[in-house]
């Protein structure tokens, strides 16, 4: 085996190992989609609420569309919210705002829910 197929290799087998544990944390995490109660395993995805590099540990499962729809809401942040370099207080901003978007989506489900919307 040339040393590229090795280094492919071990490149292709760390995307599986990171793969199988993010699923790993989905089923032991909440198992389901935190917004819409989807609960195929298959379709749920982890999202960071205040973005991965502001805190790659705040997750949570979501369905494809849920995350879709946070997702882009991100998308619209200021482009400064994805420097790694950003002070503490930029990245606690990020994280409440991240939290902010996920927790009025949960309200706005809700009210329409029982037709308070």
């Amino acid at each position: 085996m040339s040393e590229n197929s090795k280094d492919k290799y071990r490149r292709e087998r760390k995307l599986r190992i990171e793969e199988v544990d993010a699923m790993r944390k989905i089923l032991q995490g909440q198992g389901y989609c935190v917004e819409c109660g989807h609960n195929d395993p298959r379709d749920l995805e982890m999202h960071h609420l205040g973005r991965a590099r502001n805190n790659p540990d705040l997750v949570v499962s979501l369905c494809r569309n849920c995350h879709g729809r946070l997702t882009r809401k991100q998308d619209f942040w200021p482009k400064k919210s994805l420097d790694k370099n950003n002070p503490p207080i930029m990245r606690e901003a990020s994280i409440y705002r991240g939290l902010s978007e996920f927790f009025a989506e949960l309200a706005q489900r809700s009210f329409e829910e029982y037709g308070i919307a």
